[in-house]
């Protein structure tokens, strides 16, 4: 979970906080959705304060080396296993 300023450029901007986790093995979508939204929580609740002390905070300049885009979703992607 990544809380950066916006820039012009799509997720180009300094990064201000980062909440990392794992995906449990078996973790169904609704249980990580519920994971990621308290993890949300919790990178902004860091974020505001970090504003709160200082509003003009840079933050930390991504890498662009470490950029990598994953394909647009489409409904053909939605592929349900039942064994």
């Amino acid at each position: 979970m990544t809380v950066f300023r916006v820039t012009d450029e799509p997720y180009s901007g300094s990064v201000l906080v980062q909440r990392e986790t794992m995906i449990k093995p078996g973790e169904t979508f609704a249980e990580l959705d519920f994971r990621l939204a308290r993890i949300a929580c919790d990178a902004l609740n860091a974020t505001l304060k970090i504003l709160e002390k200082n509003p003009h905070v840079y933050g930390v300049e991504q890498d662009e080396s470490e950029v990598c885009w994953a394909p647009e979703l489409k409904e053909g992607n939605a592929h349900l296993s039942f064994d």
